[in-house]
């Protein structure tokens, strides 16, 4: 993708705020799943080249998170609610896109913390109407990242997250901390809804968070349960992710 975009935000008070912008952009796709290359020129002649796309946005979001310094979030409620719409002026077709994401921690003592969300995804859906991949770690972490069942029209997403510090443990000068990580994850990315509670899947996560400055290294192993959706493998699951603490 390629183009041009505008962004507005505008406080309505020190906790919430609401985003508009506006996007036109080029378009040009690949088929990623076509790993042996039998329908590389078909695929290519029916959706090969480059064309414009036109897409607005708006947002409303509410944070009233408590950081902490070596920690990051600690405490607090966030949600962020936002709506998007789509249009292809060569091919003549619209779309439609929402996603949600609720989140509240509750401080325990000192760096421990808990986290619970909910967060979900729904498109209009169409041929050409951009799917939801969602990144395993943070979201569903019994898969590997890059798993096609993470890719979806629609996604739900709940997790529970309890951290606490190690550096009690584990010191080692050059990191600013060291975290453990459990908990669970529970959804499903799907292209029907009536395949929405089929695909629903529940991983147990286990992990350690190491901070470097402001950044932080997570190093996460989850592994599927059985609860009668996806099949459960029974092997763990390892996943890593660079991200700013403060977020």
């Amino acid at each position: 993708e390629f183009g041009v975009a505008g962004l507005a935000r505008y406080p309505l008070d020190r906790f919430r705020r609401l985003e508009g912008s506006m996007e036109i952009r080029g378009v040009e796709r690949f088929a990623y799943t076509d790993y042996d290359g039998n329908l590389y020129n078909d695929w290519t002649r029916l959706n090969g080249g480059t064309e414009p796309e036109i897409v607005g946005s708006a947002q409303f979001g509410y944070d009233t998170t408590i950081l902490n310094f070596l920690a990051g979030p600690i405490s607090g409620t966030s949600l962020v609610g936002a709506v998007s719409a789509g249009y292809l002026p060569m091919r003549g077709f619209g779309y439609a896109r929402f996603q949600g994401d609720a989140q509240r921690r509750f401080h325990i003592a000192g760096r421990s913390s808990v986290l619970l969300r909910a967060a979900g995804g729904a498109t209009s859906g169409g041929r050409f109407s951009p799917q939801f991949f969602l990144s395993s770690i943070g979201n569903l972490e019994g898969y590997r990242f890059g798993d096609e069942r993470l890719l979806g029209d629609n996604y739900y997403v709940s997790n529970l997250r309890l951290t606490l510090p190690l550096d009690g443990l584990v010191m080692v000068p050059i990191f600013s901390g060291i975290f453990g990580v459990a908990g669970f994850d529970f959804g499903a990315a799907f292209d029907n809804w009536s395949t929405a509670w089929d695909r629903r899947s529940l991983s147990a996560v286990l992990g350690t968070d190491i901070g470097l400055g402001p950044l932080v290294v997570q190093l996460h192993w989850g592994r599927l349960l059985d609860v009668g959706g996806v099949p459960a493998s029974g092997e763990w699951v390892f996943n890593l992710d660079l991200r700013y603490l403060y977020f």
